[in-house]
Formats: C-alpha cells, sequence, structure tokens
C-alpha cells in the first residue's frame, strides 16, 4: 500500500507549479496522476473528473499518445461493474 496522503500532497504541489509556469503539458500528467490517485482510493466521480479535465488539455495540445490513455482510464470500470463474457 502506498502513501496516499502524502502522494496526493506532492501531485497537488505538482500541478500548482506547472500551472505557474504555464506548463499545460505538466498540468495534464498532473491532473492524470491525480486521477489514478482518486481512482485507487475508490473516489470514481474525483477520478472521472481529473481524467476529463486532463482529455481537454491533451486534446488541446494535439498529444495523442496522453488523449489515448486518458481515454483509457476513463473507460476503466469503477465500482459496482459486471463483468463481460
Amino acid at each position: 500500500m502506498g502513501n496516499y496522503p502524502e502522494a496526493r500532497k506532492l501531485y497537488q504541489q505538482s500541478l500548482k507549479i506547472d500551472q505557474e509556469l504555464g506548463d499545460k503539458s505538466g498540468v495534464s500528467k498532473s491532473l492524470h496522476e491525480l486521477g489514478r490517485l482518486a481512482q485507487a482510493t475508490g473516489e470514481y466521480d474525483e477520478a472521472r473528473k481529473l481524467y476529463q479535465q486532463s482529455l481537454k488539455i491533451k486534446q488541446e495540445l494535439g498529444d495523442k499518445r496522453g488523449v489515448s490513455s486518458s481515454l483509457h482510464q476513463l473507460g476503466t470500470p469503477g465500482p459496482g461493474h459486471r463483468r463481460i463474457r
């Protein structure tokens, strides 16, 4: 198990710095990682919101690999999903 509170703090610091620098790529990466953290801790609505914010920036930047990654995470089932057979 990771130290989720510490990880969240560090990702939020990174996001703030990226925003101050105007580094849109860095912002999208920080949002994505915060989304992964939210997903790992069961905060599925928050994760979806963060992935969508990250996706929008990646689309604006033309980052196809990043868009693919965000779409993948948005497609990952949350709680209560049923297995497809």
